[in-house]
């Protein structure tokens, strides 16, 4: 009996600690979102969103790549723990909304900028994930900065083109087809007029009705 409480007692007090360093996932899924930089203008800021707290005690990383270059506390903390030149906190009423990044960092080539939320208190402990991730682009990478301003244009016309070729190939098979069928229809009535006419041609003749042929008649008086 003892051995069995002892192993209900730790089986107890195991699941209470997973349950209080349990990871939920309120986000319902990431988007990447693609920026470019002009390397004439490294020190143009690229904003990260953080997720959405709003109570309790949090932390919140930026990261890049898999690296933490921005630790922050939600409340009292105005700079970041680790932080690197050109980044920067955005605030609103005194609510974290995300990172403007600058400089050396944002210049770096193809790189991933995501925002995470530790919620440690109230309990259990809750990791938030941002929602939109921020893929920046150099022009060592060929990216172009109004690539993403063309993109949609370049779009349209490459599918009206296709649209147009589309319609003006399905006219020209209508009208070969309806040439096709009209020339079949008059082929086939020439043969078949053609063909009678073999037949009419072939077709023996009834023999004629000859008179039979008389001599001359010297006509007889009556009175003979």
């Amino acid at each position: 009996m003892g051995v069995r409480w002892m192993l209900v007692v730790l089986l107890s007090c195991t699941s209470s600690h997973a349950s209080l360093h349990q990871r939920p996932r309120e986000s319902k899924g990431q988007q990447l979102q693609i920026r470019c930089l002009n390397t004439l203008s490294p020190y143009q800021p690229m904003f990260v969103p953080c997720p959405n707290v709003t109570t309790g005690d949090a932390t919140l990383e930026l990261f890049e790549n898999q690296n933490i270059i921005c630790q922050l506390g939600t409340r009292d903390q105005k700079e970041c723990n680790r932080t690197q030149m050109g980044v920067k906190v955005v605030r609103n009423s005194n609510q974290v909304e995300g990172f403007n990044i600058t400089g050396p960092v944002s210049a770096k080539s193809q790189a991933v900028y995501r925002c995470k939320a530790t919620i440690t208190f109230p309990p259990p402990i809750k990791y938030l994930e941002s929602d939109l991730w921020i893929l920046i682009l150099t022009d060592e990478d060929h990216c172009s900065c109004n690539k993403g301003s063309r993109n949609e244009e370049v779009t349209e016309g490459s599918n009206r083109l296709l649209w147009i070729w589309i319609t003006a190939v399905s006219l020209l098979s209508t009208y070969s087809l309806a040439v096709t069928v009209v020339a079949l229809i008059v082929w086939f009535k020439l043969k078949g007029s053609e063909n009678q006419n073999d037949y009419m041609n072939a077709k023996p003749r009834a023999p004629r009705k000859h008179k039979k042929k008389r001599g001359v008649q010297t006509p007889i008086p009556r009175h003979f």
